[in-house]
């Protein structure tokens, strides 16, 4: 009788599992000064965890890119970046007996390759008539973005675009070239690091008369 009077006075032995309070889990610090990395370097990444119940807590790391270079069991974890540009997301998921809360950090993984760039239009050999409009198409891309597209005839810029549709850009320009050769290219030049690819054709310009036409 006593046994149960002593129960039936504890609350906690009736306490449903959803009552279990779960771990609390500080941000993800890094060894990184800001939220970024060169690729394939490495930085240390760390919570600070307690447990409001009872137990002891488990951590479980993940990475959507490169790798880790220490166990990813632990409340420390050495990561390297992988070798490309992008975004990746690094998690943890800190657990006790019941619950887990779970916790994520985006980091920017530099890339100082230069732009892949390609002049699509005209082709190289091109002949193109004075005085004539010329739409100049450009395909550039980079793991981290591109920032702007500048595009020369016989290095001078006829204009800088900064939007694009499917690594594609385009622009307009009226052939004032003299007659002979021309060089079309176009520089690209990619986000955060800067780094410039460049492309070019050669196109043939015909001379058009003052005050006729091809008709």
């Amino acid at each position: 009788m006593i046994f149960l009077f002593l129960i039936a006075c504890d609350p906690k032995l009736f306490e449903p599992k959803d009552d279990v309070p779960a771990p609390e889990v500080s941000k993800i610090y890094t060894s990184l000064a800001s939220s970024q990395i060169f690729a394939g370097d490495s930085a240390e990444f760390w919570v600070e965890a307690s447990n409001p119940g009872e137990g002891s807590l488990t951590y479980k790391w993940n990475v959507t890119e490169g790798y880790f270079l220490s166990p990813w069991d632990s409340a420390k974890v050495l990561w390297r970046a992988p070798f490309q540009g992008g975004t990746a997301r690094v998690e943890i998921k800190v657990s006790n007996s019941e619950k887990t809360t779970q916790v994520s950090k985006d980091i920017v993984v530099v890339s100082l390759d230069t732009p892949v760039v390609n002049v699509l239009s005209p082709i190289n050999g091109d002949y193109l008539v004075q005085y004539e409009e010329v739409d100049i198409e450009v395909e550039a891309f980079h793991d981290n973005g591109i920032s702007l597209v500048e595009f020369y005839v016989n290095d001078e810029s006829i204009g800088i675009l900064n939007t694009m549709e499917n690594n594609i850009y385009k622009i307009s320009w009226l052939n004032e070239a003299p007659a002979g050769t021309a060089e079309i290219k176009a520089a690209a030049v990619a986000k955060i690091s800067g780094t410039v690819g460049v492309d070019s054709i050669m196109v043939n310009i015909e001379g058009v008369i003052p005050g006729k036409n091809n008709d």
